[in-house]
């Protein structure tokens, strides 16, 4: 099905248009996690994480931007028993941060690595992943097999006196892709 036709009656959320970034919202995140297995048996496991705040020089006075970004980025190799991740924190200047707010496109860079996530056209909602840490990389096109799972039933969580959060997730999703590892000798 198309991904329009995923858009609920009374949802709060419509996808794929709220896969982008919402430019007013205080704390927005991103998560890919996932596994891949190679023909002869070799497994791997993912995470591709993006948060975005807002409001840092409301705890900060001095800081140089209102909105900073956060990623991580974490390769498993389960056959190897090797793990190898990275924690980014970023400010936006050009070059290190792209966020767009029409669809889901995230270009991250830090100190150890970088990530992009591109949305895909086809249908159901799609998305390649890239992500590199330290010598390591990732490559992967992730791929919708059910309808998204709206949190509550219309896409919204309540927190209190803090509001609401909207939420939803995507599962059991099609992927395939590459993984490299730097082998050293």
């Amino acid at each position: 099905a198309p991904a329009t036709g995923w858009a609920r009656a009374h949802a709060l959320v419509l996808l794929p248009r709220d896969a982008a970034m919402h430019p007013r919202a205080q704390t927005e995140w991103w998560y890919f996690t996932g596994h891949l297995h190679d023909a002869s048996g070799h497994s791997f496991g993912f995470e591709m994480v993006t948060f975005k705040f807002q409001g840092l020089r409301a705890s900060d006075p001095r800081s140089p931007s209102d909105t900073g970004y956060r990623l991580d980025l974490a390769i498993t190799d389960d056959t190897a028993r090797a793990f190898t991740s990275q924690v980014d924190y970023i400010l936006p200047r050009p070059g290190a941060a792209a966020l767009s707010t029409s669809s889901l496109r995230l270009r991250l860079a830090g100190g150890g690595g970088g990530m992009a996530v591109d949305t895909l056209p086809g249908p159901g909602l799609r998305y390649r992943l890239r992500g590199s840490l330290n010598q390591d990389s990732l490559d992967v096109t992730l791929a919708t097999t059910r309808r998204p799972l709206l949190e509550g039933g219309q896409g919204q969580v309540p927190m209190g006196a803090g509001g609401s959060s909207y939420y939803y997730s995507l599962t059991n999703l099609a992927t395939w892709g590459l993984v490299r590892e730097y082998q050293s000798t």
